[in-house]
């Protein structure tokens, strides 16, 4: 048994579709995107979703409901993870801002 090796032309790579990099193509909603986060607040947003991206899905809710025998345990498990996350994001843009880190 051999193998062969298959050459990597680059093709199905995003920003490789006719020579362009990807780094100069200036779209509105590029631009539109960049104008409102400043490094710090894109940092503070990214962490405020995370944060709160894994909140259980319907399946999720309806077996806590299950468990717990009430929707009110699902109900504090998604207020404390929002206010976590807000809680976070605050804390690292005003630590930023005070850091002088820009704001």
């Amino acid at each position: 048994m051999g193998s062969r090796v298959i050459p990597d032309r680059g093709i199905g790579r995003q920003g490789n579709h006719g020579g362009n990099d990807g780094r100069n193509i200036c779209t509105p909603l590029r631009a539109e995107l960049k104008n409102p986060f400043t490094p710090l607040s894109a940092y503070a947003f990214i962490v405020f979703v995370l944060l709160n991206m894994y909140m259980p899905c319907i399946v999720a809710a309806v077996a806590m409901v299950q468990e717990f025998g009430t929707w009110k345990w699902y109900g504090i498990a998604f207020g404390y993870q929002m206010v976590l996350a807000w809680g976070v994001a605050f804390m690292i843009y005003q630590g930023g801002k005070l850091l002088g880190l820009g704001g």
